[in-house]
Order: structure tokens, then C-alpha cells, then sequence
């Protein structure tokens, strides 16, 4: 049994597309910084739209401003809603909160697709899942992680709390802390586990001493 069809994807007419965004960035260029935040309800108030889809239509036409370079930053925490970013710290905080909903949204497919694994037989998968090659996908991962090979392997001694040598090690031997995140959840969150996979990944890359 097939999987069933996906969504129509919501999109702007082509005319839309032109016309909406230079509106909306007018009105959002008034909002600098996070304390002066403004919603898409509100935007699409002053634009004169209505209807149930006016809140998504101002978001689509923010992404086509963002794709045009504009620093338009959204937070959740109060005021919420859209402002021009005015800082280093703005840009880290919203890339942050987007980084969050990404290994969300990716726990809920991996979740999912073992159900539509189970359910439907010959079920075609947009991203494979660790359960299609567990091994592979993991060293790979891990060496993916690691940067330019190093003469040495950081650790902390044998009596370390495993999250702290996993932290350690991630820090020590400079992988990047997103990867490091993901090879952990591949692992559930089993530091030691986890901890293994990425030694092993160095220990692969090690130029001789000397």
C-alpha cells in the first residue's frame, strides 16, 4: 500500500510574490531590534488583508526578503513576531531557535518513518532513517565531524563523568557542536556510546607523530 499523497505545498501567485514583499518591508523596517518586534497579524492589519491564510501569506513574502538579504529576524519570546536584526546576538539567538526546530522536526520524521516502515510495504523514505544502514551512517557522521587530522586524541580521565568526557573530547578535538549533537541523538543520547563512535572515527584520521 502506497504512502499517501503529501500536502500541496501554500505558495504566492506570481503577482503576489512581486508586489507583497516591498509592502511588507516597509512596514518591518520600522521594527528595529527584538524589543520592537511586530506579528504577521499585525503586518497583515496595516496591509489591509484578511482571511485565514493572511498571517501565512506575510510569512511567505518575509522568506522572500530573507532570500533577498535582508536581516529579518523573528523571535517567540516577548514582544513576539518579526523586527530588522540589529545585533550579533539577535542573529545567534534566532539561528539558535531555528536550529531547535530542525532536530525537532527531524525526531518527529525518524519517529515517523519507522510507523510508515511498519505500514506500508515498499514505503519510499525522502531521507533514509539509521535503521537502513546504522553502521554507515554513524562513522560517516563521525568523520564528517572531525576536522583536519591531529597528531592526538583529547580525553578526560577514565573516572570523568561520560558527559563531560563527551564534551571534552567534542571540544577538545574541535568537532563542530551541531554534529556532535546529531551523533549523539543517533546514539539516544548514550554519551558513551557516542563517545566511542567519534574515537574510533579519529582514530582513523591521525597522522603519524613526528
Amino acid at each position: 500500500m502506497p504512502l499517501p499523497a503529501p500536502l500541496e505545498k501554500f505558495t504566492l501567485s506570481a503577482e503576489l510574490a512581486r508586489t507583497l514583499p516591498p509592502r511588507v518591508l516597509t512596514i518591518v523596517q520600522q521594527h528595529v531590534g527584538a524589543a520592537q518586534a511586530i506579528t504577521a497579524r499585525t503586518i497583515a492589519t496595516e496591509l489591509g488583508m484578511k482571511g485565514l491564510n493572511a498571517d501565512r501569506i506575510i510569512r511567505l513574502a518575509i522568506n522572500l526578503l530573507r532570500k533577498d538579504g535582508h536581516d529579518i529576524v523573528s523571535t517567540v519570546k516577548s514582544p513576539p513576531g518579526f523586527f530588522m536584526g540589529s545585533c550579533q546576538a539577535e542573529s545567534d539567538a534566532y539561528l539558535q531557535f531555528i536550529y531547535q526546530k530542525i532536530m525537532g522536526h527531524w525526531d518527529i520524521y525518524h519517529t515517523y518513518a519507522r510507523i510508515a516502515r511498519r505500514k506500508y510495504t515498499g514505503a519510499q523514505l525522502p531521507l533514509p532513517i539509521v535503521e537502513d544502514d546504522p553502521k554507515a551512517i554513524r562513522l560517516e557522521t563521525a568523520r564528517a565531524a572531525l576536522p583536519a587530522p591531529r597528531t592526538q586524541v583529547v580525553l578526560l580521565p577514565d573516572d570523568a563523568h561520560p558527559v563531560a568526557k563527551f564534551w571534552a573530547f567534542v571540544r577538545g578535538n574541535g568537532v563542530q557542536s551541531q554534529i556532535a549533537t546529531n551523533i549523539l541523538r543517533l546514539h539516544d543520547n548514550d554519551h558513551e556510546a557516542a563517545l566511542a563512535e567519534l574515537i574510533a572515527a579519529k582514530e582513523q584520521t591521525l597522522e603519524p607523530a613526528g
